[in-house]
């Protein structure tokens, strides 16, 4: 492995050769430079994640809400029979102190009015998305670590071929010209 990435130097060796095995090991190595700073960029987005996860966690908090009317009936699909989604409903819940709150949630079409949802609250009483988990940090961590060293490799390893694409292309016409100059003395023409 280690012939075919640097093969020993000899006469057969063109620069055109030397400058493909050039390229290929400056994308090698920044592609492990890349690596510990894609760590460094997914383990800061992990402790953002983890921290608004548990500000989110002490700020939010769960409800049922109770459908004041039936939710839209689901819609017919070709393949599967029924579609599950959710629509906004009118609904109400109540607050910690007791009052009751009416807006809108999102329920599963096909509920009728009646169906308990479990919501999320804000300090407020107002509806909100349910908190990040930490789960959903470290999720969000690995996903950023391994996009961003994989698009770093996508982008040297595109390089990589522009230049051995433009590499082939000059060693064709080199080769070409030199068999333009020997083929006469090696073929042997009747007249």
């Amino acid at each position: 492995m280690i012939r075919r990435f640097w093969p020993r130097n000899s006469e057969l060796t063109r620069p055109a050769d030397r400058i493909e095995k050039a390229v290929l090991g400056m994308a090698l190595l920044a592609a492990m430079v890349l690596l510990p700073v894609a760590l460094a960029i997914g383990s800061e987005t992990y402790a953002r994640g983890a921290q608004l996860a548990q500000q989110q966690g002490v700020q939010r908090q769960p409800a049922i809400a109770v459908l004041s009317e039936a939710a839209p009936p689901p819609a017919p699909t070709m393949r599967s029979g029924l579609v599950s989604v959710t629509s906004p409903v009118a609904a109400r819940w109540q607050l910690a102190d007791g009052s009751v709150r009416t807006g809108t949630v999102a329920a599963t079409n096909g509920s009728p009015a009646g169906t308990r949802v479990p919501i999320w609250l804000d300090a407020t009483g107002n509806v909100v998305p349910p908190p990040l988990t930490q789960a959903g940090a470290t999720g969000a961590g690995m996903a950023v670590a391994v996009g961003m060293w994989g698009l770093g490799l996508t982008v040297f390893a595109g390089l990589y071929l522009l230049v051995r694409i433009g590499l082939d292309r000059y060693r064709l016409a080199a080769w070409q010209r030199d068999w333009a100059a020997t083929e006469p003395h090696w073929t042997h023409r009747t007249t």
